[in-house]
C-alpha cells in the first residue's frame, strides 16, 4: 500500500460530501485514501483500513448525524486517537458531540458548518497546509496570516474577554464586600476604645475629687 497524506473518515450515508471534499484536496495537491475507492479487491477491510490510518499523516472525520452513528467511523476514530494521528473534525451538520466521539474530539479545532460552503473548504486546505508546512520544517510555523487559524484566535478572544470580564467583575464585588466588613469592624473597634478612654478619665477625675 502507497502511504497516503490524508484518511478520509465518513458514513457511506455522506458519499457525496465525502467524494466533494476528496476532488478539492487532491486538487490542492494532496493525497487521499478513501474506502472502498482505495482498498484492492479480495482485501480483508478491517486490516487494511487500520493499515491506511497508521500510514498516513492526517485523520480527516467528515462528522455529520450520520458519522456520528457509525460504529465504523467511531472504530477508524479510536485508531487515529490512539497513534496520536493529526485530527481535523470537518462538521456537515448540527449534530452534538456526545459519548466516544465528544470524549476524543471535545478539545479539537474544528473546520465548523459555515453557510458559504467554498470558504469552509478553503479553512480546511489551509488546516491541511499549515499542518505538513510545520512538518517539513520541524518546527512551530507563523501562522497569523492562516485563515482557519485566525477564526480560532478570534473565538479564543471572545471567551478570554468574557472571562476576563467576569474575573473583574467577581473581584469588584469581592473587594466591596470585604472593604465593607472591614469597615464595619473598624467602627465598632473605634467606639469601643473611644468609651474606654472616656471611662478612664471620668475614674480618674473622681479619684481627684475624693
Amino acid at each position: 500500500m502507497n502511504c497516503f497524506d490524508i484518511f478520509i473518515s465518513y458514513s457511506s450515508k455522506d458519499k457525496p460530501v465525502a467524494d466533494q471534499l476528496i476532488t478539492q484536496i487532491e486538487k490542492a495537491g494532496f493525497s487521499c485514501w478513501i474506502a472502498p475507492r482505495n482498498i484492492e479487491g479480495g482485501a480483508e477491510y478491517s486490516e487494511i483500513i487500520e493499515k491506511a490510518i497508521l500510514d498516513c499523516k492526517i485523520f480527516l472525520l467528515v462528522f455529520s448525524e450520520n458519522s456520528e452513528k457509525s460504529p465504523w467511523v467511531k472504530s477508524e476514530l479510536n485508531v487515529a486517537f490512539s497513534e496520536n494521528k493529526y485530527l481535523i473534525p470537518y462538521r456537515i451538520d448540527a449534530t452534538q458531540l456526545k459519548g466516544t466521539m465528544r470524549l476524543l474530539l471535545n478539545d479539537k479545532h474544528w473546520i465548523a458548518k459555515n453557510v458559504d460552503e467554498n470558504k469552509q473548504i478553503e479553512l480546511l486546505l489551509s488546516a491541511i497546509q499549515n499542518y505538513f508546512t510545520t512538518l517539513e520544517k520541524g518546527k512551530i510555523e507563523d501562522i497569523s496570516e492562516n485563515p482557519y487559524y485566525k477564526d480560532i484566535a478570534k473565538q479564543k478572544m471572545k471567551k478570554n474577554i468574557l472571562w476576563g470580564s467576569l474575573l473583574f467583575a467577581f473581584c469588584v464585588v469581592t473587594g466591596i464586600i470585604l472593604f465593607a466588613v472591614f469597615s464595619g469592624n473598624n467602627r465598632k473597634n473605634i467606639k469601643k476604645y473611644n468609651n474606654a478612654v472616656d471611662r478612664h478619665f471620668l475614674y480618674r477625675k473622681h479619684l481627684l475629687m475624693i
